[in-house]
């Protein structure tokens, strides 16, 4: 099992499945770029299968949330997950 991402954009919010969203940070272009590379530099979860699974999207969200705290300049103020 692992992440595959969609080769083109998918509107989520329009998605059946969708149930709220969060508004965290408006960014800049260079906050944008800082993202970018958090995130492609975070591993996604994989797992050879479901009884490997160790780690879970929510997971990945919060260790790149955390990247982007105060000391990255990316969040303005602290989150509370």
């Amino acid at each position: 099992m692992r992440y595959q991402p969609s080769p083109q954009s998918i509107n989520v919010v329009s998605s059946a499945s969708f149930l709220n969203l969060y508004h965290l940070a408006t960014v800049t272009e260079q906050q944008a770029a800082t993202v970018q590379q958090i995130t492609a530099s975070e591993p996604p979860p994989r797992a050879m299968n479901r009884a490997a699974v160790k780690d879970n999207c929510q997971g990945w969200v919060l260790r790149v949330m955390s990247s982007l705290s105060l000391s990255r300049g990316v969040l303005c103020q602290p989150r509370s997950f």
